[in-house]
């Protein structure tokens, strides 16, 4: 492969500022006014405790996620791939502790062969400061701001917490800390992420067992009075994104339809808005929105589920998450995340409600059984 020697030194520059796993370039003769060379990659990848017991190459299917299957189970029948300095099977199983070293030889734009650098939290510009409710050994809990992605962007959420436990977490290659439930980009409040593959499994399986409860705080349009349970069927529309409530349909879909349940208490009320504490007992996606819109009291300023525009979107804050003992008795019972000041201002200005008041309205709001 020929490259004119500048373009040739700014690349091979800007690979070393990006901390590339570049071992060494070589370069052959000058031909023409440019220069044949190969790269030789090397990069060497400690294994932890998360990888304990794994198979090498579902562990390097996570690593090398650039590489497809084959052409790992090729580097580990030449020996391009290591582990100790030692070749080993797909099907060997990994110990903490263990180094894998792969060196694989080929021209920069082979796309079997390159091994690109996976994109640090450093080099993505996130630089969103984290307002972190409580931290332990396992999980990150966040108060996440309204606005902002929690995933799928270089100011996401997601990448300012993997930018902060950036160097304070253990070696590892098949987990990367992440977000453990959902909250929309408008939605704000509380968000737990993993620090641990131990701490994911068992946050997830305490959120399907019903020992996670979830309460949110929402801004309705309409004047709600007293406590409801609503308990629909949800269905998504072929075609479209957003998701629907269809009773009719759902009868006749019995497997297609998913039950949405909750409990609402109306806080308080003015004549167009409601103030309104809900207790989630099922994660449906969009469910607050859509089973509000549904029941005739659409989060304010919600236009797509129906609502008049407001001047401010729409607000829904996840106030509190509450833990059953058995989970981890480590964590508190309960967990709550400060509400935006730009919701206390509206709630104050609506409801003549000051924030003691409404933070002493809502703990003082109990749900049947709890």
């Amino acid at each position: 492969m020929k490259f004119p020697f500048r373009a040739l030194f700014c690349q091979y520059s800007l690979l070393l500022q990006n901390q590339n796993p570049l071992a060494c370039l070589f370069i052959d003769h000058k031909d023409q006014g440019g220069y044949n060379f190969m790269m030789k990659w090397s990069l060497t990848m400690e294994l932890g405790s998360d990888d304990e017991g794994r198979r090498l190459d579902r562990v390097l299917r996570k690593a090398l996620k650039e590489l497809p299957l084959s052409a790992i189970h090729r580097a580990l029948r030449k020996g391009d791939i290591r582990v100790d300095g030692k070749k080993k099977t797909p099907e060997y199983r990994c110990r903490q502790g263990e180094h894998i070293e792969s060196r694989i030889l080929g021209s920069p734009d082979s796309s079997d062969h390159s091994l690109r650098q996976r994109e640090t939290p450093s080099q993505t510009g996130a630089a969103t400061k984290l307002k972190i409710i409580h931290e332990n050994d396992s999980l990150l809990f966040v108060n996440k701001p309204q606005g902002q992605l929690v995933h799928g962007s270089a100011n996401s959420l997601e990448q300012a917490v993997r930018s902060y436990l950036e160097g304070k977490l253990p070696p590892s290659l098949s987990f990367v800390p992440g977000p453990l439930h959902r909250l929309d980009r408008n939605s704000s409040g509380l968000l737990c992420f993993s620090k641990s593959l131990e701490g994911a499994i068992a946050f997830s399986s305490a959120l399907r067992n019903g020992q996670v409860g979830k309460t949110y705080l929402a801004l309705l349009e309409g004047r709600l009075e007293g406590r409801h349970h609503w308990e629909d069927k949800l269905l998504r529309i072929p075609g479209m994104r957003s998701r629907v409530l269809n009773v009719e349909a759902s009868e006749g879909s019995t497997t297609k339809a998913r039950t949405a349940s909750l409990d609402i208490i109306a806080m308080s009320y003015s004549k167009e808005l409601s103030l309104a504490l809900i207790q989630l007992h099922s994660g449906r996606t969009h469910q607050i929105r859509v089973q509000s819109a549904y029941h005739g009291f659409p989060l304010a300023g919600d236009v797509k589920y129906g609502a008049g525009r407001k001047n401010f979107p729409y607000f829904l804050h996840a106030f509190r998450l509450s833990f059953n003992k058995a989970f981890c008795p480590d964590l508190p019972r309960n967990l709550e995340a400060p509400l935006p000041e730009v919701f206390l201002e509206i709630i104050e200005k609506t409801f003549s409600l000051a924030s003691k008041e409404v933070y002493s309205i809502v703990r003082k709001s109990n749900f049947p059984g709890g």
